[in-house]
């Protein structure tokens, strides 16, 4: 488990004006191996209240930034999980498993 910098979370869509590139920054602070990996085999996990304050923050990017698409779909389809877990705090995050380019499994 690792603890999200909300600060760095907040910094992130301050300064992109793209969503991918902001779900692509999400996940590399959850993944600092990002460029070496192959495929991520699920999403990450969050609490509720953290994945609320995510998508409410994705709503708010995309109705800036990309007001023709559906507000937040990109964090739906792409984003971390917030489903039964309760047990973590806000900012904090499970890793899924992911494979490496090199074929490691982590």
């Amino acid at each position: 488990m690792l603890k999200l910098d909300i600060e760095k979370v907040d910094a992130l869509f301050n300064e992109q004006a793209h969503q991918e590139d902001v779900v692509v920054g999400l996940y590399k602070m959850v993944y600092p191996e990002w460029n070496n990996i192959a495929q991520v085999d699920g999403f990450p996990e969050v609490s509720e209240e953290t994945g609320k304050y995510l998508f409410k923050k994705f709503t708010q990017f995309d109705r800036k930034h990309h007001p023709e698409v559906f507000n937040g779909g990109l964090w739906l389809n792409n984003g971390f999980s917030d489903i039964h877990k309760k047990n973590l705090k806000f900012m904090e995050v499970i890793p899924c498993k992911i494979t490496l380019k090199n074929g490691v499994v982590k």
